[in-house]
């Protein structure tokens, strides 16, 4: 029989607008392949199947108050630094 190991979960953390509280998002590697997928496919459908899927990946880990605050520039800022942690760790939207 064969044991596998996972790897432990790797995230960003990061603070808004020189806020105090520090949230944190998983990076690619650490979410379940059928979100990375869902991810990926709204990405090649267009900007607004895209942006919908980003922003509710968002609400999963934030919650809503925190994403209803942010501006399209908060989320886009967001959007970016996750993406670029995540191919940095190895893993992307379109792996």
């Amino acid at each position: 029989m064969r044991d596998i190991t996972t790897q432990a979960k790797q995230t960003m953390e990061f603070t808004l607008n020189g806020g105090d509280e520090v949230y944190s998002l998983p990076l690619a590697s650490s979410i379940p392949m059928t979100k990375l997928l869902e991810i990926a496919e709204a990405s090649e459908k267009g900007d607004n199947e895209a942006a919908r899927c980003h922003v509710d990946f968002l609400r999963e880990h934030l919650g809503d108050e925190v994403v209803d605050s942010m501006t399209v520039g908060d989320m886009r800022a967001i959007v970016e630094a996750w993406q670029e942690e995540s191919e940095a760790a190895g893993a992307s939207e379109g792996e």
